[in-house]
């Protein structure tokens, strides 16, 4: 057996803060990006390859 502690990579504390700052980060590009014109509704609006599936956009 062996008997020596090795954390996993990349540890407890560098997990714990990318759990915490990586979410932070992704809301903090999504409000930067959403002022524009071309953020979620034109951009689906520009697909014309969509999905018989999905529902119209309006």
């Amino acid at each position: 057996m062996n008997s020596s502690k090795h954390e996993p990579f990349p540890g407890r504390w560098i997990g714990g803060l990318t759990l915490i700052l990586g979410p932070l980060l992704l809301l903090a590009g999504v409000l930067l990006r959403s002022k524009f014109h071309f953020f979620f509704p034109d951009q689906l609006r520009a697909n014309p390859s969509r999905s018989p599936l999905c529902p119209p956009f309006r």
